[in-house]
């Protein structure tokens, strides 16, 4: 399993390509969600800034459509090179979801992945995407080419050397449901991205920060009695953090924002460092008091407390000093959203657990805000503050 050229990773790249609205984020959110199913370790990384995540296709839609609209972002030269720096430095094996108009610099992808997946509606689309492979001299292996059609009847015409075919039903909402076509691709990555979960937690485990425990989020699961892969409910936050003795740890695997933030809160004073798909291991970031931060940080008051929305320009975040906006101290809750990394969450819940009652994190498939930290216990850890009407 070699990497292309361009690439300073042993770990394969597989580019999603394909013109906008032909299904492409929809199928690797499937793709995503089976893979991790079956213990097939990677990360899906979205260029685009569509402000999709996840939650976007978990979530209710009347909640997660409109917070799509605010996470919108915007190509930049700044975004660009930092995704190609991202898939050429990949620290885990990744399905890469390319954004359906790239341009200039957007086609560098092309370069740094490994493999490639093309969709299409037209033999036209089809034709362009050849064009630009071949004008970036891509050195990608191209292991499925599906046209795309959203009441076709799925088929599948040859499988080798590539899987060929017809693709059908690749909605965001109601949830895609996958024929035979998607099954036989699902097979075909697999066998590809070729790293179970417990050989890449080992092989970062060798690389955790010296003095800290490792801690894969899985381990943690199952000596809460849960099967794996698990997807955490807020109400399983206490017992989460009664199994843990605060001491420096080395935070590794996947798990909701809240999560990660309440350990952190948990932990305090000691260090966390967190394994992040985009620069390995970091520790949490200086939080600094800013008036004028580089994000628009709205701040308004919700009931008994006060809430803290993001919004980016862009849809990436660079690891270093943190800015806040507004007081740290106060007599009121704080309540925190917004598309950001588990990193920048988990700092900012550390900077004003000494001086607020109860921090929370808005989880849009729950219509609600998790209360990661509480002085008191009102309202209790792993709580939910309803915000259906947000």
């Amino acid at each position: 399993m070699q990497p292309s050229s361009a690439s300073s990773s042993p770990f394969p790249g597989i580019l999603l390509m394909g013109p906008p609205n032909c299904g492409k984020s929809v199928l690797a959110h499937w793709l995503t969600r089976q893979l991790w199913q079956r213990r097939v370790a990677h990360f899906l990384l979205r260029t685009a800034p569509d402000g999709e995540g996840n939650w976007f296709y978990e979530g209710e839609p009347e909640a997660v459509i409109p917070l799509r609209l605010d996470h919108k972002g915007r190509y930049t030269p700044e975004l660009v090179r930092e995704m190609l720096r991202v898939v050429r430095e990949r620290h885990l094996p990744l399905l890469v979801d390319m954004g359906g108009k790239p341009r200039g610099e957007q086609r560098k992808l092309m370069t740094v992945c490994t493999h490639g997946i093309l969709l299409y509606r037209t033999e036209e689309q089809r034709a362009q995407w050849h064009q630009w492979l071949s004008e970036e001299h891509s050195p990608l292996r191209l292991i499925a080419e599906l046209r795309s059609d959203l009441d076709a009847v799925e088929r599948i015409e040859t499988t080798v050397p590539l899987l060929r075919g017809v693709i059908g039903g690749l909605r965001r909402h109601p949830p895609y449901r996958p024929g035979l076509v998607a099954q036989a691709l699902l097979e075909r990555l697999a066998d590809l991205l070729g790293y179970d979960e417990a050989t890449l937690a080992a092989y970062h485990a060798q690389t955790a920060p010296e003095g800290a425990d490792f801690l894969h989020l899985d381990d943690l699961a199952r000596a809460l009695g849960q099967e794996v892969p698990h997807w955490w409910t807020p109400e399983e936050l206490p017992a989460a953090l009664a199994h843990l003795t605060p001491k420096p740890y080395a935070l590794y695997g996947r798990g909701p924002v809240w999560l990660t933030a309440s350990i952190a809160a948990h932990l305090a004073p000691h260090p966390v460092w967190l394994f992040d798909m985009h620069f390995g291991w970091i520790p949490l970031p200086e939080v600094v008091p800013e008036p004028r931060p580089p994000w628009l940080l709205t701040l308004r008051e919700r009931g008994l407390a006060d809430e803290v929305s993001v919004t980016l320009e862009e849809p990436f975040v660079h690891w270093g000093t943190l800015p806040w906006r507004g007081p740290r101290k106060g007599s009121r809750g704080v309540i925190l959203s917004g598309k950001l990394p588990r990193w920048a969450f988990a700092a900012w819940v550390r900077y004003l657990q000494p001086s607020r009652p109860w921090i929370a994190i808005y989880d849009p498939r729950f219509l609600g805000a998790v209360v990661v930290a509480s002085r008191d216990g009102r309202p209790a850890v792993g709580s939910l503050i309803p915000l259906a009407g947000r």
